[in-house]
C-alpha cells in the first residue's frame, strides 16, 4: 500500500526450440493506485518562561507512508511574536525517511520577563518532493506565563530572624505551594503567574503580625513587608498617627516585671513586640524624633495569658488629645470628636480601639487659642457633653477626655 509510482518490467524470451518468433520480449507495466503522500503539519504550543530559551516543536505527518524519501522545506515567519526578540528563525531542509510517518523542526523561542500576553509566529512547509500537502502552514503560539517571587522575612520583636517557618502560598487557582524561612527569617516563594495571593506564615508556639499578607503579582517581584512573629505570653501592639496611619520607627521601651529593660522598634506595618514574659506589671514607653505620644506610658498587667493590640497614638505638635471611656474606665472605638471654634474649620477625629483620639499639628499662636470638642456616638451620651482645649506655640492639650454611656 505505499506509495510507489509506477513501475514497469520486461519479459523476455530465450532459446526458442521447434517454433520462430517475431518480438522476443515484452513490457508490462504496473499502475500505482495507492494515494500519494500528503504531507500536514499541527500547531505547537509552548510556555514562555523567565530565562533561558525553550524550545518549541512541531510534529510533520505523512499519510501514507512512502516507499520513498520527501523532502521539503520548513520556514518561519513573524505574527505577533517577532523574529530574534521573540523567537529564533529557521529556514531549512527537511527529509521524511522512506517508510516513516513523521518528523519534527524545532524553533528556539526566547525566554523574558516581560508581561507580553499570549503571541504567534508561524512555520509554512513548501518545495514538496514525493508528496503533496494537506496543510502546509502552522501556528507557533507563545504562551506568556512569566513567574515571579514574593519575598520577605518572618522577624521576632527584637528583628531577629526566625528560622524554619512554614510560609505557605495559597491562591490564583494554583495549588498550595510551601517554603520555609532561613536563619535570618528570609523567604522567597517562587513560580508564581500573574495573580494574587495569600501568604501566611506559620510555627509552633508563634503568633505572627499580620496572620497573613496578600501578595499581588502584575509582572515583577514584589517584596513584602516582614511579618513579626512572637512566642510565649507576649506583649504586643501598634503605632498610629492621628489619621490611623502607620509609624515606622517607633522605639517602645518595656520596664519593669522584674525583667531588663527590653526595646522593641515599630516595623514597616507599625507592629511591636516583646515574647515570653513573665507574669507582672509592665511600662511601656513610646518615643520617636518628633511625635509625643498618648499614652505615656502605657502600662499592661500580664497573668498567664498574651496582651496584644496595645495601641500607641502618634502627635505632633501643637496637639490635642484625649480618651473617650466607659464608667469603668475601658476606652470606647469609634467615636466621633468634632473639633470647633478658633476660626478654624471644623475637623472631627475618631477614637481608636483604646478609645484615644487626637489632632495635629493644630494652629495656634504664642498666647494660645481655644477648641472646643465634642464626641458623639449613637445610643451613647457623654459627661461632659463638649470640652475646651487651650493650645499655644509651646503648650499642648493634653487629658481631654470624655466618659460615655
Amino acid at each position: 500500500t505505499a506509495f510507489e509510482g509506477d513501475e514497469s518490467f520486461y519479459v523476455s524470451l530465450s532459446s526458442v526450440s521447434g517454433a520462430g518468433y517475431n518480438k522476443s520480449s515484452g513490457y508490462a507495466q504496473i499502475l500505482n493506485d495507492d494515494v500519494q503522500p500528503r504531507v500536514s503539519i499541527a500547531d505547537a504550543i509552548v510556555i514562555e518562561g523567565n530565562s533561558g530559551p525553550v524550545s518549541e516543536t512541531f510534529t510533520i505527518t505523512v499519510s501514507p507512508v512512502s516507499a520513498n524519501p520527501i523532502v521539503l522545506s520548513a520556514y518561519t515567519s513573524d505574527g505577533s511574536a517577532l523574529n530574534i526578540a521573540d523567537y529564533t528563525g529557521v529556514l531549512s531542509t527537511v527529509t521524511i525517511p522512506a517508510g516513516q510517518s513523521s518528523t519534527t523542526v524545532t524553533v528556539q523561542v526566547a525566554n523574558d520577563n516581560l508581561a507580553e500576553g499570549t503571541e504567534y509566529y508561524y512555520l509554512t512547509l513548501k518545495d514538496f518532493v514525493g508528496a503533496t500537502y494537506v496543510d502546509n502552514q502552522a501556528f507557533g503560539v507563545i504562551n506568556d506565563v512569566d513567574t515571579f517571587s514574593a519575598t520577605g522575612k518572618v522577624l521576632d520583636g527584637q528583628g531577629v530572624g526566625i528560622n524554619a517557618a512554614t510560609i505557605t502560598r495559597t491562591g490564583n487557582g494554583l495549588a498550595a505551594s510551601i517554603t520555609t524561612s532561613a536563619v535570618d527569617g528570609s523567604f522567597s516563594s517562587d513560580n508564581m503567574p500573574d495573580g494574587t495571593y495569600t501568604i501566611t506564615p506559620t510555627a509552633s508556639g508563634t503568633t505572627f503580625f499580620p496572620n497573613k499578607a496578600t501578595a499581588k503579582i502584575l509582572g515583577k517581584n514584589v517584596p513584602l513587608k516582614n511579618f513579626m512573629g512572637l512566642s510565649g505570653t507576649f506583649i504586643q501592639g501598634t503605632v498610629v498617627d492621628t489619621t490611623g496611619k502607620i509609624v515606622p520607627n517607633v522605639l517602645i521601651t518595656r520596664t519593669g516585671g522584674g525583667q531588663p529593660t527590653a526595646t522593641s522598634t515599630t516595623n514597616a506595618l507599625g507592629y511591636w513586640g516583646f515574647s515570653s514574659n513573665p507574669a507582672g506589671t509592665y511600662t511601656l514607653t513610646a518615643t520617636a524624633t518628633g511625635f509625643s505620644f498618648n499614652p505615656a506610658p502605657l502600662t499592661v498587667v500580664l497573668g498567664g495569658t498574651s496582651s496584644q493590640n496595645n495601641l500607641f497614638l502618634a502627635l505632633k505638635a501643637p496637639f490635642i488629645t484625649g480618651r473617650v471611656v466607659t464608667p469603668g474606665g475601658v476606652g470606647i472605638a469609634g467615636v466621633t470628636v468634632t473639633r470647633t471654634g478658633a476660626g478654624q474649620p471644623t475637623l472631627v477625629a475618631t477614637t481608636n480601639a483604646a478609645g484615644y483620639f487626637g489632632f495635629s499639628n493644630v494652629v495656634a499662636t504664642a498666647g494660645g487659642l481655644t477648641y472646643t470638642l465634642t464626641p458623639t456616638k449613637t445610643a451613647l451620651t457623654f459627661a461632659p457633653v463638649s470640652r475646651t482645649a487651650l493650645v499655644s506655640t509651646t503648650v499642648n492639650a493634653t487629658g481631654v477626655d470624655f466618659v460615655g454611656s
